[in-house]
């Protein structure tokens, strides 16, 4: 591969570039032997998830290795990055692969800090970021903000690692990084206008089973930023807890479910389980569908006959057991007792209804 290849594969290095999840596109557009003597890369990085930023990176030709690429900002051009500050540049190491990856860096944080500074002609905003700056668990490379303009809307996009809670919580040994992503939109001092964004990646999602279960707690004019994270850690703490220990009801439940119907078992998977069941000589098969809030939700139970099909359709005779008792709070053996009760409180009826509404195969 040539230099700038190699420059290339290490920026989109996710083991080696931190930031290569942020970029979304890489345009080269090479150098004609008339017209010019750069190479021009053209790279978009998102920035508070929403925001697209996009630079051209020039690279001499004559000697990539020798001479630094230059840099120019394609959206802002009120942001000119300070060379002199970005080590990449001014210690541009010809045999380092990793060059252009160090390079974006430098170019990210500048960015970073120039809207920083752009808080400054916002006492409050300025406020804000001061204050959260003071929080233990979050340092400045954990916090983007932007501001189009002086009057808004201000942005706070917050990175929250919460590896270590999840490790704890879950045993897990892995290396994989658990991250929830806070966004606080300011439009106005109202708290109305005032709007907190929780993004959870999907590992973490997976965990508390999906992120519509997390309730975020509402942001209080009266309060700040650096009072407001701590709430939504603590309540992203106590929701893993609780898909933890769910996620371990429902494992627990399936091996409950296997062993009581091993001989009876037709299918099961996160979605359905089926058994085979036989009272007084009526056959029938009964069908759970889980919810993916399973076991917080209770699944849909339906019996359905062996023997009898609907008169005016040729699908199978079937009913859904409306309501059985089911809670959260149950361990996985008292949720299979219950259910089983229903069962067999319901198959009467459901065999009587089977010979008389149904039609016999």
């Amino acid at each position: 591969m040539t230099t700038k290849e190699v420059y290339i594969t290490e920026l989109l290095d996710h083991n080696k570039n931190p930031m290569s999840e942020k970029i979304f596109e890489i345009a080269l557009r090479k150098a004609s032997r008339k017209s010019s003597a750069y190479d021009e890369y053209t790279i978009k990085f998102s920035y508070v998830e929403k925001v697209q930023k996009k630079f051209m990176i020039k690279f001499n030709n004559q000697d990539v290795q020798e001479y630094p690429p230059e840099i120019f900002p394609q959206d802002d051009e009120n942001f000119l990055p300070d060379l002199n500050e970005m080590k990449s540049i001014t210690h541009w190491d010809k045999n380092d692969h990793s060059a252009f990856v160090e390079l974006l860096l430098d170019l990210y944080r500048q960015y970073q800090k120039y809207q920083v500074e752009k808080l400054n002609s916002n006492e409050r905003m300025r406020r804000e970021y001061e204050l959260l700056m003071k929080n233990r668990c979050i340092g400045p490379s954990d916090i983007e903000v932007f501001c189009q303009n002086d009057n808004g809307p201000y942005v706070f996009h917050i990175n929250l690692n919460v590896t270590t809670y999840v490790k704890a919580f879950t045993k897990d040994k892995s290396n994989n990084r658990f991250t929830a992503k806070l966004t606080v939109t300011f439009r106005g001092r109202e708290p109305e206008k005032v709007q907190p964004d929780l993004l959870l990646s999907e590992n973490l999602e997976d965990i508390i089973g999906g992120i519509r279960r997390l309730q975020i707690p509402p942001y209080s004019i009266r309060t700040s930023l650096a009072d407001y994270v701590p709430v939504i850690i603590e309540a992203l703490k106590t929701t893993l807890q609780n898909g933890v220990n769910q996620k371990r009801t429902k494992i627990e439940f399936f091996l409950q479910f296997r062993e009581k119907y091993r001989e009876s078992l037709i299918e099961m998977n996160d979605e359905v389980i089926t058994v085979l069941l036989t009272w007084n000589d009526f056959m029938f098969t009964v069908q759970l569908k889980l919810p993916l809030s399973f076991p917080v939700d209770s699944p849909a139970c339906y019996l359905k006959s062996i023997f009898h099909r609907n008169k005016d359709v040729k699908s199978i005779y079937s009913k859904k057991i409306e309501q059985y008792p089911h809670s959260p709070r149950w361990s996985a053996q008292e949720m299979l007792s219950r259910f089983h009760s229903a069962v067999i409180e319901n198959v009467p009826s459901f065999k009587e209804e089977s010979v008389k509404r149904g039609q016999f195969m």
